[in-house]
């Protein structure tokens, strides 16, 4: 969405560093904390919340050939 860590941590209430240590995986993000981020990108929290933006954690299901 074009935010910087910055940016994005001043929209949701949040420091930018705190963004910046979640994306590097360094900090756990709160069930509150990743509810204001999905407020301020305007994201539903169930999108945020899975993995890898996938429902199923990341996984793909596998194509019957």
């Amino acid at each position: 969405m074009g935010y910087t860590q910055r940016g994005l941590g001043l929209r949701a209430g949040l420091s930018g560093k705190f963004i910046g240590e979640v994306e590097r995986g360094e900090k756990s993000i709160t069930l509150d904390s990743l509810y204001l981020l999905s407020r301020a990108l305007r994201t539903p929290l169930d999108r945020l919340a899975s993995l890898n933006g996938h429902p199923t954690g990341g996984r793909r299901r596998s194509r019957k050939r």
